[in-house]
């Protein structure tokens, strides 16, 4: 768990192996919203983004047309909590609904471009054997927390719970060239779902990261949500 998490942590970082001299190149520091158009600035103008990244900035560099990570890869959001604490409970009452997070992850505007992949780690416990949830993973939008329904934009159709063992879930999605989320990839630490999903996405638009069961999470059976990491590979 700790490898791929701090991956995440620190992919929005520089990488020496890129050949980016930040001496040699014009940069700017910005908000998101107030960064330069990448086609406004010459190719390899450096920017440094004051308001994203899971560690509260990131570098970015134009290519031309749009802004990139520098390393190529940017962790947006990293939560992490414990069995005694975890970062969020849902409570099984056999209705469709969202896991309130204490910080929901949103992908700003124009963030997403075709070829991005969005990565998506998930860390959660079932606290009843055998409970049988047949759908919770993340979901994409434009909807903050949704509530009474499992959407078309959800990543997969089922991360492993279980209370035996912590399943451990990680979610690939490519923003196609079609502007849609394709589930690309998926893998886990008991069980994968099947087929792969892909759905319309509104990249104009800010987009969230929601966490969602369906009914079949029942009154005395609670997921614990004990870790939640996404990050942005272009």
């Amino acid at each position: 768990m700790g490898l791929p998490l701090q991956n995440m942590l620190t992919a929005d970082y520089p990488d020496s192996t890129q050949n980016f001299d930040p001496s040699k190149q014009p940069s700017f520091v910005c908000t998101w919203a107030t960064r330069p158009p990448a086609s406004g600035v010459p190719i390899g103008t450096l920017i440094t983004v004051t308001d994203q990244g899971a560690n509260g900035r990131s570098f970015w560099w134009s290519n031309g047309v749009n802004w990139i990570p520098v390393n190529g890869e940017i962790s947006m959001s990293v939560q992490y909590g414990t069995l005694a604490a975890p970062i969020a409970t849902i409570t099984g009452n056999g209705t469709n609904q969202a896991a309130v997070l204490p910080i929901v992850p949103m992908l700003p505007a124009y963030m997403l471009i075709p070829g991005v992949r969005v990565k998506i780690l998930v860390w959660a416990r079932e606290t009843l054997n055998g409970g049988n949830v047949s759908y919770f993973g993340p979901c994409l939008g434009s909807v903050q927390n949704p509530g009474g329904s499992i959407g078309a934009n959800t990543m997969g159709n089922a991360l492993p719970v279980g209370s035996s063992i912590t399943g451990i879930g990680l979610v690939i999605g490519v923003i196609t060239a079609a502007n849609t989320l394709f589930t690309a990839a998926y893998s886990g630490s008991q069980s994968s779902p099947a087929g792969a999903g892909e759905a319309a996405i509104d990249l104009t638009v800010p987009n969230y990261v929601n966490l969602q069961v369906n009914n079949s999470l029942g009154a005395g059976n609670n997921i614990l949500v004990l870790a939640l990491a996404v990050s942005l590979e272009f």
